[in-house]
């Protein structure tokens, strides 16, 4: 459950779309949820379904990644960005809730992993809550990008920029309790 907390929270991370650092934590965050699987399968059954999900979300960050390093070599035409950042982005974000989702529902289904499962509970609406806030700042971030410059592109980036802060304190707040998750599973599942 350790590599698999920190995976889930660097995935978590949603930073500008079309931005490297946004492919580069979520492929890091992927390669330690594929870890944590692995390590949360050997305690319980079921866990290992979810690779899929992850490799996903490790594919469409290696594929952002190098889209975005084309893009700064200049490889592919600076006229891409907003476009290939849209479709990039929001695909990335799309499926790593898709993929947290799954994988919160099986955990949270499977409360006998933990001391007190209402740990798995509060885990789970804190990261309702992020979901919801994730998936506007996405949206208002796309289309701020795709909108022509004026008052209401202004007035969505300053929506976007609102939403992008309350989802970073759901992301604190999700790290705080996935960590108490973890402590409570280590405790039961001692290595």
């Amino acid at each position: 459950m350790n590599f698999l907390s920190v995976g889930f929270v660097l995935c978590a991370m949603n930073f500008n779309l079309g931005w490297e650092m946004n492919y580069g934590v979520r492929l890091v965050g992927a390669l330690f949820m594929l870890a944590g699987l692995a390590e949360a399968d050997s305690v319980s059954e079921g866990f290992k379904a979810f690779r899929g999900r992850v490799m996903g979300i490790a594919g469409i960050s290696a594929g952002g990644l190098a889209v975005t390093l084309l893009l700064r070599f200049g490889v592919i035409p600076e006229k891409l960005r907003h476009p290939l950042g849209i479709i990039f982005g929001a695909s990335l974000a799309t499926f790593v809730i898709f993929a947290e989702y799954g994988l919160l529902k099986h955990i949270v289904s499977h409360h006998e992993l933990v001391n007190d499962p209402s740990l798995l509970t509060a885990l789970q609406k804190k990261w309702g809550r992020y979901a919801l806030f994730a998936g506007i700042s996405v949206f208002t971030e796309a289309l701020y990008r795709i909108l022509p410059l004026s008052s209401f592109q202004a007035g969505v980036g300053a929506v976007e920029i609102i939403t992008r802060i309350i989802m970073y304190v759901y992301v604190m707040h999700i790290s705080i309790a996935f960590s108490r998750v973890r402590n409570d599973f280590n405790i039961m599942h001692p290595v």
